[in-house]
This record gives C-alpha cells, sequence and structure tokens, in this order.
C-alpha cells in the first residue's frame, strides 16, 4: 500500500456519489469526542479509499501511508448513529465503522441486492438508501437499513416519476423526513444510458411518501423552481431544526444539465407541518449572489447554511474538476431568512467535489477544498463568512468528515 499511495501521491480526482454531510444545526457546546476522515489517493480508475482516526482537523497530519483501514475500489461515505457507513460505487456491499476502545474498528457488513445512487436519513437509527437504475423505466427501489445492527428492514419499490412518453426517467438526489412523511427529490433525465439530458427541467418537483411505511402518496411541484439537485448529490433537500425544508435548485450546465434549465438557480421552502411548497417562500439565490449558481446546499443552524457556488456556468460538469487549471466555484454563507449571500473569505477558487463532505462541530463548520494546490480541510466561521486551512492532506480528495460521539 505503501508503494502504491506514494506513485500517486497527491494526483486528484472526482469522488462520485460521495457524502458524508452532517445537516444537524451546529452545537456550540464543545463535546469530548473521536473524529475520523476517509481520503482518496490516486485518481480516475487508479484509486486508493482510506478511512482513518485523526488527533483533530486543522493541524494533524493527515496521512493514509501506513494508517487507517483501507477500502477497496471506489467509496462513498455516509454518517448516522455514530457510525460510519462505507459504500462501494456501482457494487453492492456497505461496510460500517465506529470507534471501540478508543480506535476505530469494523461494526458490521452488509450487502444490498442492487447498486444505488442516494443515502440519506431516516430517524436517528436508520439509514434510507436509493437505488435507481442508469438507463430505462426499472422500478426505483427504496431501502431502511437499521444501523444498529446494519441490516436492511424494508425493501419498496416505486416508480418516482416515470416518463416514458418524454423518454424521461427519475433520478433521485435527496431525502428528508418529517411528519411521518418522507420527501424524495429528483430530476428527470434522459433514460438512454450515460446521455444525461435535460429538456424538462423547469420545475421543482418532490415525490412524498409515508414514513416508514413508504407508501406513495403525491407529487408537488413549483414552477418557480427547476429540478432539485443533480447527479451524484445527497443534499438536494435539508432539513432545519424547526422541521423546514428547503430545497437547492442549480439550473447549472456545470452541474449536469443539458441543457440548463431557464428558471433562476433557486431555494425553496416546505414549511414544518406542511406536505407542499411553500408560496410564499422564493430565494432567487442567483440574483442574491450577483449571478452565481448553487452547487451544495449544507445546512448549519438559525437559518444559515453554506453553500458552493458556481461562477462560471459555461461549460457541462465543469464544477467536479478538482484538478481543473480554471476553477470556477467559490463558498458562501447564505442566510435563509434574510435571503442574503456572503461569500467566505479565506477559501480560493476550487473545482469543487462530487457531494462535498461538510461537517457541524463545536460551533464551526468543516469541508473539504481540493484544487490543483492539494487537499485541505477549511474550519468555517460562519458568523464571521472567514475560514482557515489545516495542513495538507496527503490525498487527492478528502470524501469524508466525521465525529463520532
Amino acid at each position: 500500500m505503501r508503494q502504491s499511495i506514494l506513485a500517486i501521491g497527491l494526483l486528484f480526482t472526482m469522488s462520485f456519489f460521495s457524502s458524508c454531510s452532517d445537516d444537524t444545526p451546529v452545537n456550540t457546546t464543545v463535546k469530548k469526542t473521536k473524529l475520523a476522515v476517509a481520503v482518496q489517493v490516486g485518481e480516475k480508475t487508479e484509486t486508493t479509499n482510506v478511512v482513518l482516526g485523526v488527533e483533530n482537523f486543522m493541524e494533524s497530519v493527515i496521512s493514509p501511508i501506513n494508517n487507517g483501514i483501507q477500502q477497496d475500489g471506489k467509496r462513498n461515505y455516509y454518517f448516522v448513529n455514530n457510525t460510519i457507513i462505507s459504500s462501494g460505487y456501482k457494487t453492492t456491499n456497505c461496510v460500517g465503522y465506529d470507534f471501540q476502545d478508543g480506535k476505530l474498528t469494523k461494526k458490521g457488513e452488509f450487502a444490498f441486492p442492487a447498486s444505488f445512487d442516494l443515502l440519506g436519513k431516516g430517524d436517528d437509527k436508520t439509514m434510507i438508501a436509493v437505488e435507481s437504475p442508469r438507463a430505462g423505466f426499472e422500478n426505483r427501489t427504496i431501502f431502511l437499513v437499521d444501523t444498529d445492527d446494519l441490516v436492511i428492514t424494508k425493501t419498496v419499490a416505486t416508480k418516482i416519476d416515470e416518463r416514458q412518453d418524454e423518454n424521461l426517467m427519475s433520478w433521485p438526489t435527496g431525502i428528508a423526513v418529517k411528519g411521518g412523511k418522507l420527501f424524495l427529490s429528483y430530476y428527470l433525465t434522459s433514460a438512454e444510458g450515460d446521455k444525461w439530458k435535460t429538456p424538462n427541467s423547469n420545475e421543482a418537483r418532490i415525490a412524498v411518501y409515508s414514513y416508514p411505511e413508504l407508501v406513495f402518496e403525491k407529487l408537488i411541484k413549483d414552477t418557480r423552481g427547476s429540478d432539485i439537485g443533480f447527479y451524484g448529490n445527497y443534499n438536494g433537500l435539508v432539513k432545519d431544526e424547526n422541521n423546514n425544508i428547503y430545497t437547492a435548485s442549480t439550473s447549472s450546465s456545470a452541474c449536469g444539465f443539458d441543457p440548463a434549465p431557464v428558471n433562476k438557480s433557486s431555494i425553496l421552502r416546505i414549511k414544518s407541518g406542511d406536505t407542499d411548497f411553500d408560496t410564499d417562500y422564493y430565494f432567487d439565490f442567483e440574483t442574491a449572489s450577483g449571478g452565481n449558481k448553487i452547487n451544495f446546499l449544507h445546512y448549519v443552524g438559525k437559518n444559515k447554511a453554506v453553500v458552493r457556488m458556481i461562477t462560471d456556468d459555461s461549460k457541462k460538469w465543469d464544477a467536479f474538476a478538482p484538478m481543473g487549471e480554471t476553477p470556477i466555484c467559490k463558498i458562501a454563507i447564505v442566510d435563509l431568512e434574510t435571503k442574503t449571500v456572503t461569500e467566505v473569505v479565506g477559501i480560493p477558487l476550487h473545482g469543487g467535489q462530487w457531494a462535498t463532505p461538510a461537517l457541524n462541530h463545536n460551533g464551526k463548520v468543516y469541508m473539504n477544498i481540493s484544487d490543483k494546490n492539494g487537499a485541505y480541510i477549511y474550519e468555517i466561521d460562519v458568523n464571521t463568512a472567514t475560514a482557515k486551512k489545516s495542513i495538507q492532506v496527503n490525498a487527492a480528495v478528502v470524501k469524508g468528515i466525521f465525529a463520532i460521539n
């Protein structure tokens, strides 16, 4: 492993479908926790993934060389119930990790019957996974996973929103659960393999199911927005501490829409206790940010969120190029109540990554920023819209940032 990691060094790569976002609002009470990260070394097909415990995010030397637990192939990460879930990209196996006797240890393992494309949180002990075939009109499948025992407890097949007459399939992009309902955002894309065309995307769309029964109830739509989320993203929907749900419509070619929707990049809301879009709330993010578009939305607390935004929307998929010579992404703080956008000072233009990991921890937000200069973890102060950079991480990209009680 030492030879392979040293050989591929700090080559940068996109990390497909990775996410370990914790949208739990920031708690300013300092707690004694165990910290861990998941990193990827190498680019594209020649990659090594490692999950490892760390002393701290900012001042420790974070290196997978002779350290941590090596993963098979490309991996995706999620965090629920103090458990790190490591899953394979286009494979079905999942491994859970936690700290035992102060050491990061394998908790258990299970496998889905098919590969999946979206992960989310049901309740404090339940993870939700949604499988979606990459072409055609087969069923999409929703799984519930007990993260205490790491076993699948429920499997339900669904169509979400089938458009055979338009040759468009629904692709799931975000999950939020509140009030006995599961909200599943999606976008419409071509049903022909990897063409990813989006001719009908000028509408925000969410499928509503009962929870935990997973019985389909209705589709809700809003023509003020555009399709919510995008391919490879887990953050189409975020939930605040009052059970309001906020949506992120990118309307962006750089996020893979082809053509990009005419409607502006925006944020909509479903109020606590409701199951429809709030007609009194519309956040024109594109105008408020001076012409930028949303790439990633992470809720922090007290009506504040961190966003990655796109400054140049001229090239398809351009928001996911850490090695790019012309980086187009910035980090900003949004106030969901006042509908304002404030750029974070101290973070450079960068190339972005798929489903950026972000962690609320001890009153700060921790995010990975990878570009041609290396991979770093940034500590963001939401109140001052400033950031500090960590020691360089010995990897191409940090795919997971975790605090385990």
